[in-house]
């Protein structure tokens, strides 16, 4: 898969082989991941995370890390004219070490000694604070799901020259906000081998509904028609029809099974990690190929640090950690009726809102011709009361009615199964496309409740 947008430089390529690397295939996890150890002091915050502080804490690490190998009395006077380190000490927050002294002194001082641990436990190479401070364009996929053109990047920082995500011991992987979870967990379907095999599930079900369609079709055939009267003729005809329907409600609680199934696999979730933490699909779009957005909000790496700035660590964000990430947070992906639309408006009929048109189309039809057919065998009838014609033309009259209604229903049944075939077929198109396009065939939606704050202790 390869990144859009990206010039063909030493490192966009580094970028590209970043993120192939880590993403490998989430169909490879078989197993539950073992937690990741982030070698943090045990430590409980007794407040919330000081967002303002701690975003300008990511230019902090960035300052510390350009200005680790001066002498202490030069890093004092560059760090006291760094606009990030400035703009921190000036932000409240209880929590970090820096704010629990009071002189300028002892700030400068911990600074110092973090510095250090930063340049011990952090890689060399290019280091950048504005990676991550304009909002990114978002891809095909994420715009048509949220209905946003832009949003925060997941790269706060370059660290070492690569796109570094910048969490707390306690942060929030994403917003947790429904339109975004929604987006999180249907990309991660299409990275995982389960959405492959929900997929040919999916094609499977509608196939066999095809085929019981056929067989029930095939009931109302000239050999049954010829010991039914025409009334009985007729009542069976809707009979049929109206088991095709109760089938197609039937195939609705199995796909809705199908899709449950899918969102409670383990996998999914570290998938959903996954795309939480580096924007995989949000700006890269590789899950769903419709359009890439601003690849460099990606993030293939995450910097955390400990409120008493004397831990930091960089990780690769890889299916291990994104799996072990997983078991932290809380996803609930439930499933709720929806119909299919686009640009706010409906697109057209879906698979069982189709099914139920042509079925209702084929009762309707039923009835007129059970209509007509009453209204020819009491037009005979009274022509034998009247003594118009004899009982031998009576019988030979009621046998031209059976051959009349046996030609309308086989023509009948065959119109109905080609309208079927034909949007089996228009349906597994679509299926095929994406999970995404899989569930507005099926007139289901994705409701999605998340609990996103990871303690990385």
């Amino acid at each position: 898969m390869t990144l859009l947008g990206l010039r063909n430089t030493k490192t966009s390529r580094e970028l590209q082989n970043n993120i192939n690397s880590n993403m490998k295939s989430f169909s490879e996890v078989t197993n539950p991941i073992e937690e990741v150890k982030l070698d943090l002091p045990k430590y409980t915050p007794t407040l919330s995370e000081g967002t303002d502080a701690s975003t300008k804490f990511e230019g902090v690490i960035v300052a510390c890390l350009q200005n680790a190998k001066l002498p202490k009395d030069k890093f004092i006077e560059k760090m006291t004219k760094d606009e990030y380190v400035t703009g921190f000490l000036k932000t409240p927050n209880k929590l970090f070490a820096t704010h629990k002294v009071k002189t300028t002194e002892e700030k400068m001082d911990i600074l110092y000694d973090f510095a250090q641990v930063c340049n011990a436990k952090l890689p060399s190479g290019k280091h950048d604070a504005g990676a991550g401070q304009s909002k990114k364009g978002l891809s095909a996929f994420w715009k048509d799901t949220t209905g946003k053109g832009v949003d925060t990047s997941k790269a706060d920082i370059l660290i070492g020259g690569k796109p570094s995500s910048v969490k707390g011991p306690k942060a929030q992987l994403m917003s947790g906000k429904k339109a975004e979870s929604k987006a999180t967990v249907l990309a991660a379907l299409e990275m995982v081998k389960t959405s492959e095999d929900l997929k040919s599930q999916l094609i499977e079900a509608v196939d066999v509904f095809v085929d019981n369609t056929r067989t029930v079709g095939a009931k109302v055939n000239a050999g049954n028609l010829k010991k039914m009267t025409p009334e009985q003729a007729i009542e069976s005809g809707n009979s049929e029809a109206k088991k095709i329907v109760e089938k197609q409600e039937k195939l609705k609680g199995d796909i809705n099974k199908l899709f449950a199934k899918a969102f409670n696999n383990p996998e999914v979730g570290g998938a959903f990690a996954f795309e939480a933490m580096t924007g995989y699909e949000k700006f890269g779009g590789n899950a769903m190929k419709q359009g890439s957005g601003d690849t460099s909000g990606i993030a293939t790496h995450m910097v955390i640090w400990d409120y008493r700035m004397d831990r930091i660590k960089q990780i690769p964000i890889d299916k291990s950690f994104a799996s072990a990430t997983a078991k932290k947070m809380t996803m609930r992906a439930d499933l709720k009726s929806n119909s299919y639309k686009k640009g706010g408006e409906k697109a057209g009929y879906n698979f069982y809102q189709a099914i139920r048109v042509s079925a209702d189309a084929l009762l309707d039809r039923h009835g007129e011709l059970k209509k007509s057919a009453n209204e020819q065998v009491e037009q005979v009838k009274n022509q034998l009361n009247e003594g118009v014609i004899s009982e031998n033309k009576f019988v030979d009259k009621l046998k031209d009615i059976w051959n009349w209604i046996k030609g309308k229903l086989t023509a009948l049944w065959n119109w109905f199964i080609n309208k079927i075939t034909e949007l089996v077929e228009s349906a597994k198109k679509l299926i095929t496309q994406s999970i995404s396009e899989s569930m507005k065939v099926f007139e289901v939606d994705v409701n999605v409740k998340v609990n996103t704050e990871v303690n990385f202790k």
